[in-house]
């Protein structure tokens, strides 16, 4: 770890902070990549902008049964909760 700030080489006195797009060690009034002309923050956005984009859809309804074939825990409560409600249906016919 380099001692000084990439952008404008202050002493890094007590806690560094590490641009999480480019990797470079900056000051306070550096830490943030619009403040570092940061590179990889351009990339990282035009990468990330280019899979948003193809991901963008109309969405789809959901029916209740495609539902629960995606969750099987829902599946699972529901279960449960049926055979709760005909054991207390079936108790108080008796």
């Amino acid at each position: 770890m380099n001692n000084y700030c990439a952008a404008c080489g202050k002493d890094l006195k007590g806690l560094p902070f590490k641009c999480r797009y480019c990797g470079e060690y900056f000051c306070v009034d550096h830490q943030l990549p619009e403040n570092h002309a940061c590179q990889g923050l351009d990339e990282w956005k035009s990468g990330k902008l280019k899979d948003f984009k193809k991901n963008v859809g109309p969405k789809k309804k959901m029916r209740i049964l495609d539902i629960l074939e995606n969750n099987k825990w829902l599946e699972f409560l529901l279960v449960v909760i049926g055979v709760i409600l005909l054991v207390l249906v079936l108790r108080t016919r008796v």
